[in-house]
């Protein structure tokens, strides 16, 4: 999303946990029709509501929880009807979201993961030729390589509106990194190779440039061409009267021009990848209930997904007047609108329908058929055991605390179910049990807490259970400006749990404690000499929910610039 400025809290969206399943490759699209169903999708960032379903850092910053599915949940029964799809931004600074699609996935929601190819701490360094020479190289075929063991269908919606100048990777007039059309394509292309090189081919390609606008030049020059691209889309926005120089516009006035140049330009479905409109300047479900009910389906027969802007601006991080409301509920009317939309027959698509990834394994051939014989049948062949499963695991050998580790584990056969502790020099732990996938793969991610140690490094010990098998390795952990560690990780209500805050001598901290339950506690300290804090905090009902409650914990520094915070968890029983 653009506007007059740089879209609030972009920079900062991103996201963790890998699951390898199947390896799938996306076919070219099956010709779409005008009396398909549309799929219809959003993406959430309504702090007003308690919805937000994007990476961990904007969660914890706007609403001081980790997102989960929990907030697609309540977005349906506020819609009344499942998103076919949901939109999560991260940036080349961000692990693969594997977390935040398996929220999505087992709930039949399709993760659409915009990926920015920037750091916005430093956009300079971003620019569409450093990306394309291979600069970013290791990163992008880590990330690539998480994708391919998640191993599920997703649409992956890389460096949009490309057209503009307000991002990094942008090629319209005036941007800052000097980047060209043919730079542009040649970036995607690259990444793209990227993935395919390591078999990542369960990704979707979502090419989506921003809607024809003032400072959004022509769209066809940055095309990479039909085969580097499963999806086209674009971006566009009602602001009512909301900005200086804006005024009312029809979902038509918004995309026309813009959904003929695609159109002309290749035969890929078409998606619009981002939509809103406010309720300033006009009637909001009027707008809604024309734009789904009438101008899509009747002058728009191309479009076949619709990622609806699901975000008032006024409660996200950075945001600043005036706010843009796009919420379905920004108002009465405007929900009834939705509703009435989102019930309707033709919106009842699956983007999985028009571009629908096939396992690449080939059929198996047929057995050839006997010969009759005379001979009489001899007795079956006693059947071998088969050998036991055996299992390989990696782990980054060094990590930062608050940083994430990656256990990497792959079985010599299929849906194993493997155990995994990792112990820390205090004797404090962390367990978890996994089943593989199809192909023997799982991912165990998990941000990385502090142990109280006196050292700036110290060792964790990783022991992964196959059977009666038992795999231990290693890795050292580095203290960084803020770490927080939780003892024991395990506690009931009634009970002391001590948290051990590290970070820069006599510094204040507060500590929050967020339960998955809505629940909220503050706490506060300072380090002494040693760079040290213990908090002791009796668990209280307040944070417990129904059954196992998990509470994650947001440590910030205070008094220093730059203030520094990290995130870990602890459960309640």
């Amino acid at each position: 999303m653009h506007t007059t400025r740089l879209r609030a809290g972009m920079p900062l969206l991103a996201g963790i946990l890998c699951i390898t399943a199947l390896t799938l490759a996306a076919p070219p699209a099956r010709p779409a029709h005008a009396s398909d169903p549309i799929a219809l999708g959003t993406f959430l960032n309504d702090p007003q509501d308690n919805i937000i379903f994007t990476n961990d850092r904007v969660s914890m910053q706007e609403v001081h929880r980790l997102s989960d599915g929990s907030d697609i949940d309540r977005y349906t029964q506020l819609a009344g009807h499942k998103p076919a799809f949901v939109n999560v931004f991260v940036s080349f600074v961000d692990q693969w979201p594997g977390r935040l699609a398996d929220q999505a996935q087992s709930r039949g929601v399709v993760p659409v993961i915009t990926w920015m190819p920037a750091n916005f701490s430093h956009p300079s360094k971003y620019s569409s030729q450093a990306v394309a020479s291979g600069t970013y190289d290791s990163y992008i075929q880590a990330w690539a390589q998480s994708a391919k063991d998640w191993g599920h269908p997703f649409l992956l919606r890389f460096g949009h509106e490309m057209n503009g100048s307000w991002y990094p990777w942008g090629t319209g007039p005036g941007n800052k990194n000097g980047n060209t059309a043919a730079d542009f394509v040649a970036e995607w292309k690259h990444v793209h190779d990227i993935f395919t090189s390591v078999g990542a081919t369960n990704a979707i390609w979502v090419w989506s440039p921003s809607a024809l606008q003032p400072k959004a030049p022509s769209i066809v020059d940055n095309y990479p061409g039909d085969a580097y691209v499963d999806w086209t889309g674009l971006d566009g926005y009602n602001h009512g009267v909301l900005f200086k120089n804006s005024h009312w516009e029809s979902f038509t006035d918004l995309f026309g021009a813009s959904y003929q140049q695609l159109a002309a330009l290749s035969q890929k479905p078409i998606m619009i990848a981002e939509v809103g409109t406010v309720d300033q300047g006009g009637d909001k479900g009027a707008w809604l209930r024309s734009t789904f009910l009438n101008e899509i389906p009747t002058s728009f027969p191309r479009i076949r997904a619709v990622d609806w802007w699901n975000a008032n601006q006024q409660y996200v991080a950075n945001a600043h007047p005036p706010f843009e409301d796009h919420r379905v509920n920004s108002s009465a009317a405007a929900l009834a609108a939705w509703q009435e939309i989102v019930a309707s027959p033709l919106y009842q698509g699956n983007v999985l329908d028009v571009t629908s990834p096939a396992t690449s394994t080939p059929p198996p051939s047929p057995a050839p058929t006997p010969s009759p014989t005379s001979a009489p049948t001899s007795a079956p062949a006693p059947t071998s055991t088969p050998p036991a499963a055996t299992v390989q695991v990696t782990v980054r050998k060094s990590v930062r605390a608050g940083q994430r580790q990656m256990i990497r584990i792959r079985a010599s056969a299929p849906h194993q179910t493997v155990r995994i502790r990792v112990t820390y020099p205090n004797g404090d732990h962390q367990s978890a049990r996994l089943i593989t996938g199809a192909s023997g793969s799982r991912n165990y991610s998990f941000v990385q807490g502090a142990s109280k140690t006196t050292h700036k490094r110290f060792t964790a010990t990783v022991r992964v259970r196959l059977g009666s098998s038992t795999i231990t390795r290693h890795y050292s952990i580095k203290l960084g400006q803020i770490d927080v560690s939780v003892e024991p990780r395990v506690q009931k209500t009634g009970r002391t749990i001590t948290l051990w805050v590290h970070t820069a001598s006599r510094t204040k901290v507060r500590v929050y404690l967020n339960s998955n339950s809505g629940r909220f506690v503050r706490l506060k300290g300072r380090t002494g000499s040693n760079k040290w804090v213990k908090i002791s905090y009796r668990v209280s009902r307040q944070l417990k929910g129904q059954g196992e409650t998990k509470v994650v914990v947001l440590a910030r520094s205070y008094g220093r610039s730059p203030g520094y915070s990290t995130t870990t968890f602890f459960k309640v029983r």
